[in-house]
């Protein structure tokens, strides 16, 4: 039985998540506790304790420079006596329709193990990298503008610096409140916020970081930033001189991002490391909305066939025209255009992200057509650049 989390089962959830992930009671709760409402569970019977468990997290992704509505699915677990069943597999279908049903066009996670979530539908979508640069490194010193520490009365501009920025950047997320709340505190961390102020009342830009000690003697500082923003490239520089002033105490400087962090392009040379690498998986929960709901070049018009297999959400299953004109889509769900491509959703995720052209899927067997029709799809999909994000959730 898959449906929502009651209170009752607070105690068998926190028991999940200690053994799917080694962290204390005491953290797990408090997680668990805001976020509760949105927990879906399976349990073998009626009025069983959950035997596995996940975690909606509503909120939409940049693609095309337009919000697509998805859904992030966050702390899938399931206890150890009930792991080799096939569970989480079960669960994650039943979870895939309800986002369908629930008007998602897209659904994002960070993958354990990539082959779970493979058998549902997801495939690679995009990157987030941690990038550490020491301080003294940064050969960026602009002065000016000004930087001032942020209130929590310029939270909405905030909001507005970082809506104008996100949509530059394909994979990128139109956070809801969940993710806000993470730029801000993450379990024992607070950051502190610092911008730069814009005409009439703007922001140009910002920085949220923390420092702590770091070293096995803890004889270092390392700042940690978990949102950094800017509209001008002015802004930009302003924020890499803010970063370099911290030299004097700080041994390290962690950024999230892209493999080529946005910021870290302003410099005139390049000292930084990635120290970790991620790749999020993307799923299409509603092929019509996903088309739709997504921005497209507009310097051209297309109208290509898809022929998509999809064993989970049936509702995508079959044959699929799409028509892009100046920057929209029409879909329809019919096999009249030429040329055509065939695709597995899977295939079809990682074309529609950006983080394979159609051309280069087909070289991994996710996606068959032939010379024109995979060219057609690649100039529908393409000039996003490569699809990242830095939040994590």
């Amino acid at each position: 039985m898959y449906g929502p989390a009651r209170e009752s089962d607070m105690p068998a959830l926190v028991r999940l998540m200690h053994h799917a992930f080694a962290s204390t009671p005491e953290v797990e709760t408090q997680w668990l506790r805001p976020n509760f409402e949105h927990f879906r569970v399976v349990r073998d019977r009626e009025g069983g304790a959950p035997s596995s468990c996940l975690l909606r997290v509503p909120m939409g992704q940049y693609f095309g420079g337009r919000a697509v509505s998805m859904l992030g699915i966050a702390g899938v677990a399931v206890a150890p006596e009930a792991r080799g069943k096939g569970s989480a597999r079960w669960m994650m279908a039943r979870a895939m329709e309800e986002a369908r049903e629930d008007g998602f066009a897209l659904s994002t996670l960070y993958a354990s193990t990539q082959g779970l979530y493979r058998q549902v539908g997801y495939e690679q979508g995009g990157y987030r990298c941690a990038t550490r640069v020491l301080p003294y490194r940064i050969d960026v010193r602009a002065r000016e503008p000004m930087v001032r520490h942020l209130s929590e009365a310029d939270e909405p501009a905030v909001r507005a610096c970082y809506d104008a920025f996100a949509p530059r950047f394909a994979g990128a997320l139109a956070r809801g409140e969940y993710c806000w709340k993470r730029t801000r505190q993450f379990r024992d961390k607070s950051y502190h916020g610092f911008g730069i102020d814009g005409p009439g009342g703007t922001l140009e830009g910002y920085v949220f970081l923390v420092q702590s000690r770091a070293g096995a003697l803890g004889d270092g500082i390392e700042v940690e930033v978990s949102d950094l923003v800017f509209s001008t490239a002015r802004a930009g520089r302003r924020l890499l001189g803010f970063l370099a002033d911290f030299s004097t105490t700080t041994k390290e400087i962690a950024l999230t991002g892209a493999p080529m962090n946005h910021a870290l392009s302003l410099l005139t040379s390049h000292h930084d490391t990635i120290s970790h690498r991620e790749v999020w998986m993307l799923r299409i929960t509603d092929i019509a909305r996903a088309l739709t709901e997504r921005g497209y070049p507009r310097a051209g018009s297309a109208a290509v066939r898809l022929d998509v297999h999809d064993p989970v959400v049936r509702a995508n299953d079959g044959s699929w025209t799409l028509s892009v004109e100046h920057g929209r889509a029409e879909v329809k769900r019919e096999a009249t255009a030429r040329p055509a491509i065939t695709a597995t959703i899977n295939g079809l995720a990682a074309v529609y992200s950006g983080m394979y052209t159609a051309t280069q899927a087909a070289g991994l067997g996710w996606v068959e057509g032939d010379r024109g029709a995979l060219e057609a799809v690649d100039a529908v999909f393409g000039g996003g650049g490569v699809p990242w994000m830095g939040d994590f959730f």
